[in-house]
This record gives structure tokens, C-alpha cells and sequence, in this order.
């Protein structure tokens, strides 16, 4: 018996590479439109929250100045005679504000208009949102591909097809509000690329979801591990170096050999880099990450165990439960 396209039931297990696989292109439409989605809010969450951080942090900085002699803002030659009191006052009052405080002042006003705008907006709320439609469509794709649960092989291909359809439009109405007037064509849905695995022999499915969906979940989580381990170091090594140095500037001012105390400034950058090392969560999600990636390898050790359809669906759904458990867990601990 033949799968997909002539190809012959073992040739790909036989070879160790899966004749017919998904890719990232061949997954359905509301994945690619809910993946773009996440990687556009993500991308404005953390921008936003970058210029809040690095305002917030000038104006703590700038302020340091305001113990030193200061000029004031100069409004230049103005004629007031014949003014009206109030406005010859108000005049006078802005001709002798602190240059300092001044901006200072437009530092944090303009700290907290983005600070309300990113609450206006939601973007993290959008970001968590598109992620979780973008990751439960790319697990329902690979179940119904490989014939894992709730979608076996061997029943009505029709009736597999429409709860295919039920379950994707339950996806967008249940996580991704942003999507939900987007409408997809029958072929966008069950993509020609998932339908040609599904019609597959099982070594052939079982190979292609050893390759490509477990395997490669497996790279992606260790490589991740790696970067958040290496950028939570490095944020590490920042953070020591500003306090170290923030105890430096202290003590020269303690002994009078500078007349600028440091102190705020220091912490003002501190808090600036904690807030931002908190939002990224390095280490949390370096230690998830390790823990699902060790996961995954033990999965991937029983794909070959698996010889009936019955226990390969069984299979598929325990492994799936596995990959979005660590989603859910993110999830959750970004909610919070």
C-alpha cells in the first residue's frame, strides 16, 4: 500500500527523513495570521515599555542636576507695560524656572502619557492573546496531520474534517479577538500539506512528527534556554556594574572629592533595568524552557514504540498535552 503521492509506506521511516511533513507555510491560515499578530503586539509591548523605562530613567538621571547652580529659562527682551498683573506675573514666574526642572518635568510628563497609552492599548493583553490561538491551531493542525486525537484515522474522514473546522473557529472565538472577522477559505483551514500527511502510512506520520513537530520543539526550547541564560547573565553583570559604581560615586561624595551626589541617578537606572529583566523574565523562562526541552526528549524515545493507530492517536495527544503545558504555564505566569 502506497501513501501520499506514490510514495511507499516505509520509504521514509527507512531513510530516517519524512517523505511528506507541515511546515511553517503549509500551516492553516489562522496560524500565520495569529503568529504575525503576536510577533506585531510583542514587538509594540516591549518598545513602548522601553521608552517609558528609558524616560523614566532620564528623569532621574537629569534630576541629579538640580542641586547644582542652574540657569534659568531666558524668555529674552519681552515688553510687559500695559499688561494686565496676571499675565506680567506669569511671565516673570517662567522667566525663572529651573532649566532642570523643566525638563525633568516634561521627562516624567511624557513617562506617564505612554505609560496610559500602553494601558489603552493592551498590547501585552493582544500579544498573550494572538500567541495562544497561534499555538493551539498549530497543535490542532499536527493532531489532525498525524491522526492524533480527536481526530484518529480510519473513522468518517468528513465528519474529521468538520470538527477540524468547529475546532479552529472555537480557537478564534475563545482567544483571539483581534482575528475574529477574519475569514479563511476551506483549503486555508485543512491546508493540501496537512490533508497529504493525514493520507499517509503511519511510519510515515510518525516520522514526520518526529522531525518536525516534536524534534524541532525540542531544538527551539534548548536554543531558547541558551539565550535567556546568556542575556539574563549579561543583565546580571549590567546591573552589578551600575551599583558597584553607584558605591564608588557614594563614597567620593561621603569624602567631599565630588560635589555631585550620584545616588539618585544610580537609582533611577537600577530600577530601570530591574523593570525591564522582570518583563523579560530571563530566568524563568531559562529554567522552563531547559525542563520542556527534556520533556520533549523523553516523547520523542516512544514515537517508535507506537505500531497501531489506536495507541499512536493515544500518543499524539499526550505529546500535545505536553507541548501546551509549558505554553499555558507562560501563559499563566505572564497574566500574572
Amino acid at each position: 500500500m502506497s501513501g501520499a503521492g506514490g510514495v511507499s509506506d516505509n520509504a521514509g521511516w527507512a531513510t530516517g527523513k519524512p517523505m511528506v511533513t507541515l511546515h511553517e507555510e503549509d500551516m492553516p491560515g489562522l496560524y500565520k495570521a495569529a503568529d504575525a499578530a503576536s510577533i506585531k503586539a510583542q514587538a509594540r509591548f516591549f518598545s513602548w515599555l522601553r521608552a517609558e523605562l528609558v524616560l523614566m530613567t532620564l528623569a532621574g538621571v537629569v534630576a541629579v542636576f538640580s542641586s547644582l547652580r542652574q540657569p534659568a529659562l531666558t524668555l529674552g527682551p519681552i515688553n510687559v507695560s500695559g499688561w494686565p498683573d496676571q499675565a506680567a506675573s506669569l511671565v516673570g514666574v517662567v522667566s525663572g524656572l529651573s532649566i532642570v526642572g523643566l525638563v525633568t518635568g516634561l521627562l516624567f510628563i511624557a513617562t506617564l502619557a505612554i505609560r496610559l497609552y500602553r494601558y489603552w492599548r493592551h498590547f501585552d493583553m493582544r500579544w498573550y492573546e494572538a500567541r495562544a490561538a497561534a499555538e493551539s491551531v498549530k497543535s490542532l493542525a499536527w493532531r489532525y496531520a498525524v491522526g492524533g486525537r480527536p481526530f484518529p484515522i480510519g473513522g468518517d474522514e468528513v465528519a474529521a474534517s468538520k470538527l477540524m473546522f468547529q475546532r479552529l473557529e472555537d480557537t478564534l472565538t475563545d482567544v483571539a479577538r483581534d482575528l475574529q472577522r477574519t475569514t479563511f477559505t476551506d483549503d486555508e483551514k485543512i491546508t493540501p500539506a496537512m490533508r497529504r500527511l493525514r493520507a499517509a502510512a503511519l511510519p510515515e506520520r510518525e516520522a514526520a512528527y518526529r522531525d518536525d513537530r516534536i524534534q524541532d520543539q525540542e531544538k527551539w526550547y534548548l536554543k531558547k534556554s541558551a539565550w535567556n541564560k546568556k542575556r539574563g547573565l549579561q543583565w546580571h553583570i549590567v546591573l552589578l556594574t551600575v551599583e558597584a559604581l553607584g558605591a564608588v560615586g557614594s563614597g567620593l561624595v561621603a569624602f567631599h572629592l565630588l560635589a555631585l551626589s550620584p545616588q539618585g541617578a544610580v537609582a533611577a537606572v537600577v530600577g530601570g533595568i530591574i523593570s525591564w529583566t522582570q518583563s523579560k523574565r530571563y530566568q524563568d523562562l531559562e529554567a522552563t524552557y531547559r525542563v520542556t526541552a527534556s520533556e520533549l526528549g523523553s516523547i520523542k524515545l516512544g514515537i517508535e514504540k507506537q505500531t497501531t493507530e489506536a495507541g499512536w492517536s493515544a500518543f499524539v495527544d499526550e505529546a500535545e498535552e505536553a507541548c501546551s503545558r509549558e505554553h499555558r504555564l507562560w501563559r499563566a505566569t505572564r497574566d500574572a
